[in-house]
């Protein structure tokens, strides 16, 4: 019986994280959100809002509306998967 439970709980932590790391990952959005969050900026990566830049140099980057938070500039990257992953090496600005 205690097997069992510890299986149970076991796959249930496990469903969790996967469904949140699905989750965290589904957009570009969510992405660099989580991104943000794990480096520090825990209540501001959930308040600013986030944009696709339009400029031609820049084209396919995102930026936050707060400029206090990360860098300038926020590169993706679509994973073969279709999950969504900030791209560092591509980032910055400053």
């Amino acid at each position: 019986m205690k097997v069992l439970k510890k299986c149970i709980i076991f796959v249930i932590i496990v469903l969790a994280f996967s469904g949140s790391y699905l989750f965290c990952n589904s957009t570009p959005e969510k992405s660099i959100r989580t991104h943000l969050f794990f480096n520090g900026y825990l209540a501001k990566a959930l308040k600013t809002d986030i944009y696709m830049s339009n400029e031609i140099p820049w084209k396919g980057k995102y930026y936050c509306e707060n400029p206090g938070i990360g860098p300038d500039f926020i590169a993706v990257e679509k994973s073969n998967l279709g999950l969504w992953y900030v791209d560092l090496k591509n980032s910055g600005g400053g």
